[in-house]
């Protein structure tokens, strides 16, 4: 494999993990409350990892050097 996997590979995988943990075969749907659920997980992690993608100088000159902080 080559290459950063597609959001939709990467809900299959989500899905494949559910199965496993669930018992349930690749011909049964997941119940309705885990229908959704890989594509929430996939959202989610995108958001928490974002971060991965910024620059930190960006950041933190953003967050520390406001006119007026002390570092307290």
């Amino acid at each position: 494999m080559t290459g950063v996997p597609s959001v939709q590979k990467a809900e299959e995988a989500v899905d494949t993990l559910l199965r496993y943990i669930e018992s349930i075969d690749s011909d049964s749907s997941l119940r309705e409350g885990l229908a959704r659920t890989p594509e929430r997980v996939i959202q989610s992690l995108s958001e928490i990892f974002s971060g991965y993608s910024s620059n930190a100088a960006d950041v933190l000159e953003s967050t520390f050097n406001a006119e007026g902080y002390d570092g307290i």
